[in-house]
């Protein structure tokens, strides 16, 4: 108890009134007993020691004792009463001899197990999980789970004639058994990696907690070691971390699926469940279905006609979304190509000035660069009329005699 000072103090007696006293003393030194005219023959009061013998056997004293540590700018207080009983030297005193305070008892323990031998006639006050038995045993009664609750407070009493009696305050410690299975954080994973990620990049951290304070060491793993994901993933047995051991491909597997255990030192374990989805990444290059096109087309299409429908393949056009362009052989601009690949006629043609196209075609997906190449003939139309060579003809008119 820290320094502090013994304040106003209750008295009764069972043949008096009650009254007030004052009590100013340093808490732990001795207290003046004149300043208690009540008892000031029987009592210390800052020690509550017996000063002298009681002059009225039979009676009984009651009082409380307030102590406070005068503490800045809030004192703490307490106060307790007492109660002093005075009997014959004939008469019988109470006493509960119990060895210890402290008393220890497995959870797994079961209903009847005895925890203390109690002396005869005692009584318990206290949590149901413990009670006594007809031999005077204290003895479990319900099921214990140190999870739950570790310890339990108890008060043991024994009680003699004219109501006289003892306590003893006991505190019985649950040791801890080895019953609950560890458990992960949440039951499922879900994160995603990129494909060029580096071989050992982390993917997931894997969190699980044990209650049990024995065997509490626990270990990471595979739900089954066959798993295939094994080959791909490596899990620490002892921080939970999930790293990569070789490289993805996320074009020949989008995402993996894989069950993940935690057990402790024991034989108990739980599982969860992980979904790691494979993030594309551009690396491959677009490829046209064709590397060389021959195409006809009249010379008198209209604008917007669709000469030729270009296809590629790319794995990672969801991703890198592929542009057509004209690169080269289109002097005049007569043709252009929509980003779906339509090549289409862009201006009128004309055979007589120009009836072949080399044009040299290219796609990209802002990384990689394809090519192709469509060679277009434009086909003749009857768009001009004849015209005569000479300006000027001359007439000769023949005889019918001459022709025979």
């Amino acid at each position: 108890m820290r320094s502090g000072w013994l304040r106003p103090t209750l008295a009764l007696a069972s043949y008096g009134r009650p009254r007030v006293e004052k009590l100013k003393r340093p808490c732990g030194g001795s207290a003046d007993t004149n300043s208690v005219p009540r008892f000031p023959d029987f009592f210390r009061p800052a020690a509550v020691c017996l000063r002298a013998s009681p002059r009225h056997r039979g009676g009984v004293f009651q009082f409380f004792v307030h102590v406070s540590d005068q503490g800045e700018p809030q004192a703490h207080w307490a106060v307790a009463p007492v109660t002093v009983a005075v009997v014959s030297p004939l008469e019988e005193l109470p006493s509960l001899d119990v060895p210890t305070r402290d008393l220890f008892v497995q959870e797994s323990a079961p209903l009847g197990s005895p925890v203390l031998a109690l002396p005869p006639g005692s009584t318990l006050t206290g949590p149901s999980e413990f009670s006594i038995d007809a031999q005077g045993n204290l003895v479990v009664a319900a099921p214990l789970d140190r999870e739950h609750q570790s310890t339990h407070h108890l008060t043991l009493r024994k009680e003699v004639s004219r109501g006289l009696a003892t306590a003893f305050d006991v505190t019985v410690h649950v040791l801890d058994d080895n019953d609950c299975e560890p458990v992960f954080d949440v039951l499922a994973y879900k994160t995603a990696v990129a494909e060029n990620a580096e071989q050992g990049c982390v993917v997931a951290r894997l969190m699980a907690h044990d209650l049990d304070l024995v065997l509490r060491k626990v270990t990471y793993e595979f739900y089954e070691d066959t798993d295939p994901a094994a080959e791909i993933f490596w899990v620490d047995p002892l921080s939970g971390v999930v790293t990569t051991r070789v490289a993805l491909d996320r074009e020949a597997v989008p995402f993996y699926n894989f069950t993940v255990r935690v057990r402790d030192d024991g034989l108990l374990s739980s599982s969860a469940w992980v979904y790691v989805e494979v993030l594309d990444v551009n690396d491959n290059p677009p490829v046209f279905e064709h590397s060389r096109y021959q195409l006809q087309v009249p010379e008198d299409a209209i604008a917007g006609t669709v000469v030729a429908t270009l296809r590629i393949e790319d794995a990672d056009r969801e991703t890198a979304p592929v542009g057509f362009y004209v690169l080269s052989g289109d002097p005049g601009q007569q043709f252009a190509v929509r980003s779906s690949g339509d090549v289409f006629v862009q201006r009128l043609l004309d055979r007589e000035a120009l009836q072949n196209y080399t044009l040299k075609m290219v796609a990209t997906d802002g990384l990689h660069v394809a090519t192709t190449q469509l060679e277009i003939t434009v086909l003749d139309s009857n768009d001009n009329p004849p015209i005569c060579l000479k300006v000027r003809f001359c007439f000769i008119r023949v005889s019918s005699d001459w022709e025979s």
